[in-house]
């Protein structure tokens, strides 16, 4: 699906970068996932918000720095035009990013909790003002900024995912239902990211009486940030990672073979690992809610 919405896009005729650009992309297991046997229902938009490089470096640029705030805003419209244009609605939009996208995710549910249904962070950049004090952070201060410099610190501050969760018994809307992603090994985005923000997010979200979705994390064992994974751990990973979409937008699979639509899941305890998936507290027993309108995935890959 093309959308046109947030701020437009340079031409390439007017870029002075156009070196820099790359063609957008999607996810092979996306393609896999929709084609082989069956299908979700949803709708699988790939949303080019100016922290890529789709439109060259200017495009780039116009999302770093001071300026990240243009990233969020350009991914939460894409997600307004499909409930404005009639495609779904928020409760069954479900977001997705990695690393860099992680960030993106978290920040933009923190900014907009009512927007969406469910949303995936995996290996997310959490900690903004402590990046770069672990491992490789410190070779992303030109795109982040640095927390050390007075006048960065006053932009990091204000999109930072750990440090604009709601704090403990405030009032508010319920956040969506979150899967956070870590591995115990990834030495470019540290588990501590993941780590703190769920602890923080299940203590200030956990208990809050209108919070129905669950919080939830997945640590990998014996694994890092992503490239190279065995087939094997990609295949668990993405089958917790749609489980986990399914059973909180109440999917149900439509097989292509002619024995029509199914629940998906009887539920999320029994579907993904206790060892490596941990709920929210006060939160034992998810029942999923089925609602109506199609189902819309948004996605952000940037490792």
């Amino acid at each position: 699906m093309h959308a046109t919405y947030g701020r437009t896009a340079p031409t390439r005729s007017s870029s002075t970068d156009t070196e820099a650009s790359r063609t957008p992309f999607s996810h092979t297991t996306t393609r896999r996932t929709c084609s082989s046997c069956g299908t979700w229902g949803e709708s699988w938009p790939w949303p080019t918000s100016e922290e890529a490089g789709e439109y060259g470096q200017t495009w780039h640029k116009a999302g770093t720095l001071g300026n990240k705030q243009n990233c969020f805003d350009d991914f939460q419209s894409a997600a307004e035009y499909l409930i404005r244009e009639g495609y779904t609605t928020p409760s069954r939009i479900a977001i997705n990013g990695a690393s860099n996208g992680g960030l993106l995710v978290a920040a933009c549910v923190n900014q907009r909790p009512d927007l969406f249904g469910c949303a995936v962070a995996e290996v997310g950049v959490m900690d903004m003002l402590k990046f770069h004090k672990f491992t490789i952070g410190h070779a992303w201060t030109t795109d982040y900024g640095c927390a050390d410099d007075p006048e960065q610190f006053k932009y990091l501050i204000k999109y930072s995912p750990l440090h604009n969760l709601p704090t403990a018994g405030s009032e508010g809307p319920p956040y969506p239902a979150m899967l956070m992603l870590t591995a115990d090994h990834d030495d470019r985005v540290v588990p501590l990211h993941t780590l703190k923000y769920t602890a923080t997010l299940q203590h200030s979200m956990g208990r809050r009486p209108g919070q129905k979705q669950p919080l939830m994390v997945r640590v990998d064992t014996r694994s890092g940030h992503g490239a190279g994974k065995p087939t094997t751990k990609a295949i668990l990973e993405d089958t917790h990672i749609f489980s986990f979409i399914a059973q909180t937008l109440g999917l149900s699979w439509k097989d292509h073979h002619g024995e029509g639509h199914r629940s998906v899941l009887p539920a999320i305890p029994a579907t993904l690992r206790p060892s490596t998936l941990h709920a929210t507290p006060g939160n034992p027993e998810h029942q999923s809610v089925a609602h109506q309108g199609q189902a819309a995935h948004l996605s952000c890959c940037d490792r």
